[in-house]
């Protein structure tokens, strides 16, 4: 039998199960139900009862977890309001699990989940449909929403000291990873103990099969639509091509062979949904647009349309010159924002890779942002880099700059002789500029219409970069994150680099809910599109990290 295959168990455990009354009130109370037929034993205790370890029911049960989007970024802001709203949320959820004959497992260390178990998958099913139903129509504090996740699996239980082990809990923890707040996903096992007596409202739609983090084998999910409440979500992933897709990064990372390109949309990674940066806030770094608004705001931007970064900027450096243009820049970037959980992976992908016993290549990564983010993330990880620059302004326009970790600077004058750049540490390239945190006259900025005009016309841009790093380039994978190709400054910035040419090694884009345009304009460069939230991409890439065995001693190969 397959690893987490307990169908057959619980196909035989059915006519042991009879679902209870509150729960035939939500599937259906059909007569003929196999369900309904057969004689039912005593439901689950109160999880307070003393003798609770001896009470936890065995055999074939069904697991309920939850947990709650968002909680840590929640408990961040609005501390004194997450308290009371975490002790509505642990009643409403206790109460619909009772309801239903569950019982709620001992906490495990996660005081925003819940973790409970019932002797029958009905049971299960109604009371997920019950908890999401209470939830959605709960009036939340302003500030402290809650959404919440579900999962749903059935196996055999292996009971221990009062707690289950083994792989059916681990399965329904890794399925509850996948869900978004307000969906409800179940497992095959589960599902096919339904049956089709779910009442008018309550639906099961099919999502296909998916990877869950640290299982070699897909699980077919399905997903439980609760009447009344919002069923429209995000794709699901980490899906079968996602899993398969990390799983290609991480080889050609550890290869030497991926070149990551990080979009300033990036910055958006962690932050919860609704916040906005604004000046002085630190805990956000900023977009372009939030820096185009700002700057529209502080500049006497006559215009209400067409508010981005390249249009402001350019108004800007007409009406007032460069100079005070990179001053307010400067103002906006000269300030130690908090990295974003991507900036942090990409820092710690080499020193996790160690751990595992790898020796990857350290990368290159392209990004076209003007704050220092990114360094920062790698500063506090403890992993030197060297830094190049493209200069947009005056005598050394259009060459690149190369920063070293003891705080040196060469220019790159002979780009096809420059060898200072052997790769034995992560190179970071900026590609339009960025602050200069200790010289605000070395700033680099391109940001202006004029500066992009300077990129189309100016000579091969890949003539100008160090010979290694072109090297680089010319034999990598490349990922593409938080760009959109209908945006004709970073299509400038792409024909700047390759011109025309087709990409030569196998390459993707991470973006979420593309239009047409961009799916087309992505296909034309022959780049895989994976449409995905950013977080969703990267929970997926952290788990598979995780997930990724030791590497093979010489005893072993």
């Amino acid at each position: 039998m397959a690893e987490g295959d307990t169908r057959p168990r619980v196909e035989a455990g059915l006519r042991e199960q009879r679902a209870s009354p509150a729960t035939r009130a939500i599937l259906g109370d059909g007569a003929d139900h196999p369900l309904n037929n057969v004689p039912s034993p005593e439901h689950g205790v109160p999880h307070d009862s003393r003798d609770e370890a001896q009470r936890l029911p065995g055999g074939v049960v069904t697991y309920l977890f939850t947990d709650i989007e968002g909680s840590t970024r929640l408990w961040e802001h609005f501390p004194d309001q997450m308290r009371q709203t975490l002790i509505r949320h642990d009643a409403l959820i206790e109460s619909c699990v009772k309801r239903h004959g569950g019982m709620i497992v001992r906490p495990r260390g996660e005081g925003d989940s819940r973790f409970a178990v019932f002797r029958h998958a009905s049971d299960a099913v109604a009371s997920a449909v019950s908890i999401q139903s209470d939830l959605a129509h709960e009036p939340w504090p302003r500030e402290t929403p809650l959404r919440v996740r579900i999962a749903l699996h059935t196996g055999e239980a292996d009971v221990r000291a009062g707690d289950y082990y083994g792989t059916a809990v681990n399965r329904c923890a890794r399925l509850r990873s996948l869900a978004a707040g307000g969906q409800v996903l179940m497992t095959r096992a589960t599902h096919d103990l339904i049956g089709p007596s779910l009442s008018p409202g309550a639906q099961l739609r099919d999502l296909g099969e998916h990877y869950l983090s640290d299982l070699s084998q897909p699980e077919h999910i399905y997903q439980l639509d609760t009447p009344g409440v919002s069923a429209e979500f995000p794709p699901l992933g980490p899906s079968s091509a996602l899993g398969a897709h990390c799983v290609s990064v991480l080889r050609a990372y550890i290869a030497g062979q991926l070149v990551p390109f990080i979009g300033e949309s990036m910055n958006l990674s962690g932050r919860p949904p609704g916040q906005t940066w604004a000046p002085g806030r630190l805990d956000y770094v900023p977009t372009m647009q939030e820096v185009a608004e700002h700057l529209a705001n502080t500049g006497e931007y006559p215009y209400n349309t067409s508010r981005d970064l390249t249009r402001v900027s350019q108004y800007i450096a007409t009406m007032q010159g460069s100079g005070p243009l990179y001053e307010q820049l400067h103002s906006v970037y000269d300030a130690n924002y908090s990295p974003t959980p991507f900036h942090q992976l990409l820092a710690q992908v080499g020193s996790t890779l160690r751990a595992k016993g790898y020796d990857p290549r350290p990368p290159l990564i392209v990004t076209s942002s003007y704050d220092d983010a990114l360094e920062r993330a790698f500063d506090a990880a403890g992993e030197p880099f060297d830094l190049v620059v493209y200069v947009a302004d005056g005598e050394r326009r259009g060459r690149f700059i190369h920063h070293l970790p003891n705080g040196r600077s060469r220019p790159v004058d002979r780009p096809n002789r420059y060898l200072d750049l052997d790769f034995s540490r992560p190179v970071i390239l900026k590609i339009q500029g960025t602050v200069d945190r200790h010289n605000f006259e070395r700033d680099s900025f391109v940001v202006t219409e004029d500066h992009y005009v300077d990129y189309l016309t100016g000579s091969d841009f890949s003539s100008m970069l160090p010979v290694t790093i072109a090297a680089r380039l010319r034999k990598s994978h490349f990922l593409f994150i938080s760009y959109r190709l209908r945006d004709w400054n970073f299509r400038a910035t792409l024909r700047r680099i390759w011109g025309e040419r087709q990409l030569s090694y196998a390459s993707w884009a991470v973006q979420s809910a593309p239009e047409a345009l961009d799916r087309q304009l992505w296909r034309e460069r022959d780049v895989d599109l994976l449409d995905t939230r950013l977080d969703e991409y990267l929970t997926a890439l952290t788990d598979h990290l995780a997930a990724l065995p030791a590497a093979p001693t010489s005893n072993e190969l």
